[in-house]
């Protein structure tokens, strides 16, 4: 039987004379979405934009320092996720598992009609300007090779 989406059991389950829940639920999931919420409300959502808006534009304009295509355009782009053209010259699971394997970054490529044609940095999140300077070079090394 299928209880995971099923939200009239659910409710059964959570209102009933011994309350449960008709499947197990995903707990870290739950508290990850706890522990982003409270640092949400502690950094305030106003400085999120601010840092978010400020990564986005850095990580853009770094790229096309490096003589790389954004896409979508940036007046478009996203402040959360970068995708990157990959130049014909280069693989993009070549710059992907250089980027892992010699600096221990993570990035992932293009799904569907754009695997293999791009590439994508997510810059949101907990993430610091430590780990964006580190990707950044990581990405600038696995080109140049």
């Amino acid at each position: 039987p299928k209880y995971y989406f099923n939200l009239k059991k659910a409710k059964e389950g959570v209102l009933g004379p011994n309350p449960d829940t008709p499947a197990t639920p995903a707990v870290s999931i739950i508290m990850a979405v706890a522990k982003a919420t409270n640092m949400l409300l502690e950094f305030g959502l106003d400085n999120v934009y601010k840092r978010q808006a400020t990564y986005g534009k850095r990580v853009r304009e770094y790229v096309k320092s490096l003589g790389l295509e954004l896409l979508p355009e940036e007046d478009i782009a996203s402040d959360l996720i970068t995708a990157i053209k990959v130049p014909e010259k280069y693989k993009a699971s070549e710059i992907i598992n250089h980027m892992k394997e010699k600096h221990g970054v993570l990035i992932t490529g293009g799904q569907g009609p754009l695997k293999g044609k791009i590439i994508r940095i997510g810059h949101m999140g907990y993430v610091t300007e430590e780990m964006l300077t580190k990707t950044l070079e990581a990405l600038k090394d696995a080109i140049k090779e």
